[in-house]
């Protein structure tokens, strides 16, 4: 799963720059944290998804786990809105499932 995280890395990243074009440098630490504590939590989330075991409620529980792993501690200290963060984590959490589905789609998983 080394290019799923690659690629991940990358648009994650640029899903930062077009949130927060001024607190860049906090949202790229934020999004570096997030992958870090979210490699688990997505392995689960692919390891389901391939054998057919994923239900409604896991992945609620997975995004709900997600969204947890996504603690943007830098831009909290910049003053951003409670709003603003809550729609940057969103993003980051849907952008992370659908980049999986497509990888594994691209590895050869079918539905």
């Amino acid at each position: 799963m080394d290019g799923y995280y690659e690629t991940l890395q990358v648009e994650l990243i640029k899903l930062a720059n077009k949130h927060f074009r001024t607190y860049r440098q906090a949202a790229y630490k934020d999004v570096k944290a997030y992958l870090q504590l979210s490699k688990g939590r997505l392995e689960d989330y692919a390891r389901l998804v391939e054998t057919g075991q994923l239900t409604e409620t896991d992945r609620a529980f997975l995004a709900a786990g997600l969204e947890e792993s996504a603690m943007l501690y830098a831009l909290k200290e910049t003053g951003r809105s409670s709003a603003a963060l809550k729609r940057f984590i969103s993003a980051m959490v849907e952008l992370s499932l659908q980049l999986l589905l497509a990888y594994l789609l691209k590895q050869g998983w079918r539905k």
